[in-house]
């Protein structure tokens, strides 16, 4: 499915009920940090949580060639016995995936499946091309570094509750009426990095969120104007921004959401305080799911 086309009906995967067993899969980069990566462990367990972990491997700055990754993806997918498909890690390397995924046969096997940062062009991938919600979330290795309320509702949405609506957010633009459209976006640099590429995000029609960090505002901008020549934001029905940060400090959330205004054009709504982003702050979000946002920036999920 191009970025063009409009995206299957969505619908969501079977959500945990009794328990959880996560099955942890590395389709980015290998565990660099062992205490991130064992107090999300810590976490998950204390949470009565049961975790499987695939092979460590190390192919340069991968956790392993494509096609091992690839494989690992497929067999959590197909693990009848898992409940929740956890990204361990971000970092580069998951657009790679893109060409050799088989989302039919995800979509077969539906599990929710979560992760954000570089993870975002397969949660997108997926819920653009077979309808199946994904859930944009902490990973297992920043479980220990995000907020109480972050982290609790990430272990909420990993026993089967579905998130819960965002604190409502500031408009910078204000729409003339309430917005409607399904949600896609995630990480900015590893989307618009898509653009031109059939594994474009389906941003026409569509809510999009963005967050970033380690990008100066020259690089937003940067980034805002190849999604904006691309054509991908002309149709959008909003833009939420989430945080933007650079070597620890927020970038000013005016500033970047001037730039978003500008490059989706004069009819296009434009929020800011998204509570998700690479620091503290980052609440599940359900990616190609409905969502309603008022006048005043309250946000409502319309699950199917």
């Amino acid at each position: 499915m191009n970025a063009t086309a409009e995206p299957p009906a969505p619908f969501l995967p079977p959500m945990p009920k009794d328990g959880c067993r996560a099955r942890l899969v590395s389709p980015a980069g290998p565990v660099n940090d062992e205490q991130a990566f064992a107090g999300g462990l810590r976490i998950l367990e204390h949470a009565g949580i049961t975790t499987v972990r695939g092979p460590t491997r190390r192919k340069g700055w991968l956790a392993g060639s494509d096609r091992e990754r690839l494989d690992e993806l497929m067999e959590a997918a197909n693990d009848a016995d898992a409940d929740v498909i956890l990204a361990v890690r971000g970092g580069g390397g998951c657009q790679r995936l893109l060409p050799l995924l088989d989302v039919s046969r995800l979509a077969e096997s539906p599990k929710p499946l979560c992760g954000s940062s570089d993870v975002s062009v397969l949660l997108n991938r997926v819920a653009a091309a077979s309808g199946m919600i994904t859930f944009h979330t902490p990973m297992l290795t920043t479980l220990a570094r995000v907020d109480a309320e972050s982290r609790d509702a990430a272990i909420s949405l990993f026993k089967g509750r579905l998130p819960a609506s965002p604190p409502p957010l500031t408009p910078f633009r204000r729409p003339g009426r309430p917005v409607r459209g399904r949600l896609f976006g995630g990480n900015m640099a590893v989307l618009a990095s898509l653009a031109g590429t059939p594994f474009a995000a389906p941003f026409a029609g569509a809510v999009v969120f963005l967050e970033d960090t380690g990008e100066p505002p020259y690089r937003i901008d940067r980034m805002f104007q190849q999604l904006r020549q691309a054509g991908l934001l002309k149709e959008a029905a909003a833009i939420l921004l989430g945080d933007f940060t650079l070597n620890g400090e927020t970038v000013d959330p005016r500033l970047v959401a001037e730039l978003a205004a500008e490059a989706a054009g004069e009819a296009c709504p434009v929020f800011t305080g998204l509570a998700c982003g690479h620091g503290e702050r980052n609440l599940p979000l359900p990616v190609g799911c409905e969502c309603v946002i008022s006048e005043e920036g309250a946000v409502g999920f319309i699950y199917p």
